[in-house]
């Protein structure tokens, strides 16, 4: 693992516990929960809420990447933007494969309803590495916890989806930590 993946991962695993929040649509919030701009790090205290690209952000932030933008919509750090960004770098995703700490799994945006999902391996084990991710497990536009976190497996994440036969159909790609952390 790189240092830059490693930096990443440690930042991020610092902002558990912050609360999720939501866009609700029209341009991406440039403060919580998105941090939608380009910049340095942020200090956690100045961190009230958090969705799932809010916290790829702000870990890219952390290591002075920059952030994807969409070219469909021109928008920058959003669940669409890091669909279309990494594009030529992703690989469908396969719950059977084992991918490495630090790799991107991402679901694509579809619409406000579904506005597709990012998420971070903290682990390389296979179906059973913790995912770094922020969501909610209450009722959409009420629930804000468990926010950032990493109780869920890979495999627990993916089946939160399941399509006609049963089957976890959350994840759709993944980026390497190559491709996007260094």
């Amino acid at each position: 693992m790189t240092s830059n993946t490693l930096k990443a991962l440690e930042y991020g695993v610092e902002l558990i516990g912050i609360p999720y929040g939501y866009w609700k649509g029209g341009e991406n919030q440039k403060m919580s929960p998105m941090f939608a701009q380009n910049g340095g790090i942020l200090n956690k205290k100045e961190i009230v809420s958090l969705n799932c690209a809010g916290l790829c952000n702000v870990i890219l932030r952390s290591i002075g990447k920059e952030l994807p933008i969409s070219l469909t919509h021109n928008n920058m750090g959003g669940t669409e933007a890091y669909f279309e960004y990494y594009a030529d770098k992703s690989k469908d995703f396969s719950i059977c494969e084992i991918y490495p700490k630090g790799t991107l799994l991402i679901r694509k945006f579809r619409d406000v309803d579904d506005q597709g999902h990012v998420a971070i391996l903290l682990e390389d084990k296979g179906k059973i590495s913790k995912v770094l991710q922020s969501h909610i497990d209450g009722e959409f536009h009420k629930s804000v916890l468990p926010g950032v976190n990493a109780i869920y497996t890979l495999e627990e994440s993916h089946n939160s989806f399941t399509d006609e036969n049963s089957n976890g159909c959350y994840y759709e790609k993944i980026v390497l930590p190559e491709d996007w952390l260094d």
